[in-house]
């Protein structure tokens, strides 16, 4: 299985924990899926038009891993660890969703 397609069972996987109320296994499992996102998909090849709508699919659900992580951290009671994912999840959430025009 690729990275990309990994990261998103990882997260799906750790949002329905969350959704549910098991706090620890989605904290685990939502942490590997944090970890495994590497960024913007294809982000070298940025002219491809077909890879914009699937970067910013990944994109979202990488918005949706970050916030249950720090709302799991503020309730363990670690408002500093809370702070990390939503910083990330800013900085991604702040980069452009469409492909750059050709001059």
């Amino acid at each position: 299985m690729r990275a990309r397609q990994m990261f998103q069972a990882e997260a799906l996987l750790g949002l329905r924990r969350f959704e549910r109320g098991e706090r620890a296994p989605a904290q685990d499992v939502l942490a590997l899926a944090e970890q495994r996102y590497q960024g913007d998909f294809l982000v070298d090849d940025p002219y491809d038009d077909w890879a914009v709508p699937v970067r910013e699919e990944m994109r979202r659900l990488y918005l949706r891993v970050v916030r249950p992580l720090a709302e799991l951290a503020r309730h363990r009671g670690d408002p500093e660890q809370a702070g990390v994912p939503v910083a990330a999840g800013l900085s991604t959430s702040t980069r452009p969703t469409s492909a750059p025009t050709r001059s």
